[in-house]
């Protein structure tokens, strides 16, 4: 099943009076503050309010469009990606961004004895989607070029995720980040909150709201009571059996969109025969548990890819598995 994003949001005529910017609740704490080296959306979810890339996917969309780079070009072989980088950006700490500090957020990556390649960290991302990357360099000051090994086509929208997200070559840990977003990192309270507040310099403008702290309310009703008594002004991992109560809050707006996530039942392929394996995807009744678990804000999934991403295929029938997992 594809699991539909949930956010709500205390409405403009609140019962009680706002604290200046936005507390939004949420469920766990962030693990790092590392665009390179994270994998749980907690440290993500905070981490593209900070942070940008080369390129970025626009709003409510997959389609690519620039960011920290205003243009690029691919070569004739599709070996070569050549971007031309902003003019006029700084990173939070008043770095500029040229090409020598932005090829740092690469080289960091690649060379596991970089400075930056901090000790503890896996940098998996690098190896499992950047792993066609030959080298990258800065011909100029304006300039960032890579060359691959190999014709790689989702190589512009890797691009665009955190792990290829800019931070300031003056970065001397993963808990403090320093980024180019409209947001920039104050204080991490380990298991409480995280307290952004604006970049008044932010290249695309300055944000309308002075402070975001994130903070950690691990009990989802907990979550909702301080939403209606206004302690909070936004929150997500809703549970689907409050709906009904959010719904009829006049205070209450739900936000809802087609979420990334999927929900899936794996097998151990080399100890579950097959025919095992296809009696109990049979056995799962898809409409029921959307009905009963999810209230509805779900969908079946035909492929492990939600339908506005590339790929995606409207013509596998829904009764059978999206694929057969292989040795």
């Amino acid at each position: 099943m594809k699991r539909i994003l949930l956010l709500c949001l205390l409405a403009a005529c609140q019962r009680a009076p706002q604290p200046p910017g936005i507390i939004f609740a949420r469920g766990a704490d962030s693990q790092k503050l590392d665009p390179a080296d994270v994998d749980d959306g907690e440290s993500i979810k905070v981490l593209v309010n900070i942070t940008e890339g080369l390129v970025r996917f626009k709003t409510g969309s997959a389609e690519i469009e620039p960011c920290l780079a205003t243009s690029w070009t691919i070569s004739p072989d599709g070996l070569t990606y050549t971007f031309k980088l902003r003019h006029g950006v700084k990173f939070h700490d008043g770095t500029p961004l040229d090409a020598d500090a932005a090829f740092f957020s690469f080289a960091r990556q690649m060379d596991t004895n970089h400075p930056a390649h901090f000790k503890g960290g896996t940098f998996a991302y690098w190896s499992a989607m950047y792993s066609m990357v030959a080298s990258v360099q800065a011909p100029d000051a304006d300039t960032l070029e890579f060359r691959l090994k190999e014709p790689h086509a989702p190589f512009l929208a890797n691009l665009a995720i955190f792990p290829a997200h800019l931070i300031s070559p003056a970065t001397h840990d993963q808990q403090h980040p320093i980024g180019t977003g409209p947001l920039r990192f104050v204080e991490w309270q380990p298991n409480e909150s995280i307290t952004l507040e604006a970049n008044r310099n932010y290249w695309g403008g300055a944000p309308k709201i002075d402070r975001v702290v994130f903070k950690v309310i691990p009990d989802s009703a907990t979550r909702l009571i301080q939403l209606q008594t206004g302690q909070i002004q936004a929150m997500d991992g809703i549970d689907p059996n409050d709906l009904p109560i959010i719904q009829k809050d006049k205070f209450l707006k739900l936000i809802t969109a087609p979420g990334l996530n999927v929900c899936y039942l794996s097998f151990n392929c080399d100890k579950v025969p097959k025919h095992f394996r296809r009696a109990i995807a049979a056995a799962i009744n898809k409409p029921d548990l959307i009905s009963a678990v999810y209230r509805g804000v779900a969908s079946i999934a035909k492929t492990p890819l939600p339908p506005f991403v590339p790929g995606y295929n409207d013509a596998l029938p829904d009764s059978q598995p999206p694929f057969e997992m292989k040795h």
